[in-house]
């Protein structure tokens, strides 16, 4: 996966410029949205292909909310097509704090799968850029630093009538870019307590020209506005598209009232600005911003799949009505200490060239014997029974390893010199790259056998070795 980098500074230090202290109101570049709102109609643009659509990306579509900016007070700020506007935000970390102005998040690093953002314009179609910073703090002069990421849209819908201000929401789909963007929670993995190391810049800039009318991006938060109100005493209660404030996906967190905004040619900060603040009634606001992607570890990619289950639900009838009880995950039939049958599955990688895989059984019967089995074919079941339980595979059976079960039931492969694939060599079956092999776990079950056959086996478990 790609991943955002440190952002240093001229002489090659972690930028750590203090916030300036003094802020300039930018109330008059605050432009109200027309009545009607933005419009969202599922605009999709796909990074990866250039191309606007209605369909979001697989990781798009199952992603979740990881900052979310987003509650709108109704205005947008005024930009020329020489400035960019930076803003700053936050994606905590597992050593984040959980308070009121904070929470503890779920990983150290998010993989991004798409973002939102919004904006107005009297432009038929508008071109723009969104850049990324990381270890930013608001005002923290981005000019001086080059962006981790920038991203350039183009195309993006505007007014249906050139001159008739028009707003939008659109999602830009990072789904199907290669090899993927990670973005590090606290801008290093790590939460410092110091916004200049923990949050992330974000800016917006205009490319092409506005000629019939003003254009810039939607100004969302107000996050203290369930107290005070903002505009109009409208504003956003916490967690309401602003905070994170006990839900668990979505954060403003890093939001603040003030931002910078930057010349383009020469690159310079003109200054850092502010929307005037509650004391002159006017919004306590940031950019529109939501970023989605996977907010959960994933965990270890099993390097097979599982089939041929002991259950007739499944389509594999079990010999003596001893089907499973359909614990998930699915093993295979039922044996003397067991109802929901022995579980085979496996971790690591298989590959040829660097072989990791470890075949695991569990639900086995402890303290007892039991065999792992290699074949070359899949049976799924079909009638051909193994003991008291199905014989998932056949053909050219090697075994990998002879070995009991401990006190759980449990047992695996990780004792077996060299790996695996070694092993079939070894035994006298060189697996090929690319092919698919299968395996079970026989044990055998002299305490409490269903069928009296004291012997049972495993669901299979089907492995495509790679190169």
């Amino acid at each position: 996966m790609k991943k955002f980098h440190f952002i240093l500074g001229a002489a090659g230090a972690l930028l750590t410029a203090a916030t300036a202290t003094a802020q300039t109101d930018a109330s008059s570049r605050l432009l109200p949205v027309n009545p009607g709102g933005p419009k969202t109609f599922g605009m999709v643009y796909d990074y990866a292909s250039g191309t606007w659509t209605s369909t979001l990306s697989s990781a798009a579509a199952a992603a979740e909310t990881l900052y979310d900016n987003t509650c709108s007070v109704g205005s947008f700020i005024q930009v020329a097509d020489d400035e960019v506007i930076v803003d700053a935000g936050r994606l905590p970390s597992t050593s984040s704090p959980s308070n009121l102005t904070s929470v503890t998040g779920t990983l150290d690093a998010y993989p991004l799968a798409s973002f939102d953002v919004a904006y107005c314009t009297a432009e038929t179609n508008i071109d723009f850029e969104i850049s990324f910073f990381e270890q930013f703090d608001a005002c923290d002069d981005a000019s001086a630093v080059e962006p981790t990421e920038t991203f350039s849209i183009v195309g993006a819908p505007g007014a249906a009538v050139a001159g008739v201000q028009e707003c939008w929401v659109v999602t830009i789909d990072l789904g199907n870019v290669a090899p993927g963007i990670v973005v590090d929670a606290d801008g290093d993995g790590v939460y410092d307590g110091d916004p200049s190391l923990d949050n992330f810049g974000y800016g917006f800039q205009l490319v092409t020209a506005p000629a019939n009318g003003d254009t810039g991006p939607l100004i969302a938060g107000d996050p203290f506005g369930i107290l005070f109100g903002g505009s109009g005493g409208t504003g956003c209660a916490w967690g309401g598209g602003t905070y994170w404030a006990g839900s668990d996906e979505g954060t403003g967190v890093g939001t603040d009232d003030y931002f910078e905004i930057d010349s383009v040619e020469p690159s310079a900060m003109i200054d850092c600005f502010f929307f005037g603040g509650y004391l002159f009634a006017n919004e306590y606001s940031c950019m529109y911003l939501e970023l989605a992607g996977e907010a959960e570890d994933p965990g270890p990619t099993e390097p097979g799949t599982p089939y041929c289950f002991g259950n007739t639900a499944s389509g594999n009838p079990c010999p003596c009505s001893n089907d499973n009880d359909g614990t998930l995950p699915l093993g295979g039939c039922a044996h003397g200490s067991s109802a929901a049958g022995a579980l085979l599955y496996g971790e690591g990688v298989a590959s040829i060239g660097a072989d990791t895989l470890v075949l695991r059984g569990e639900r086995g019967q402890p303290e007892n014997s039991g065999l792992f089995v290699q074949a070359i074919n899949s049976l799924d079941g079909n009638g051909v029974f193994i003991g008291d339980g199905i014989r998932c595979a056949g053909g050219t059976l090697k075994r990998l390893k002879v070995g009991f079960a401990d006190g759980t039931g449990a047992a695996d492969t990780s004792g077996v010199a060299q790996g695996l694939w070694q092993r079939s060599d070894d035994l006298g079956y060189t697996i090929a790259a690319g092919e698919t092999i299968y395996y079970y776990w026989w044990i055998r079950d002299t305490a409490g056998s269903p069928c009296g056959n004291e012997n049972n086996a495993s669901n299979g478990y089907a492995v495509t070795w790679a190169p």
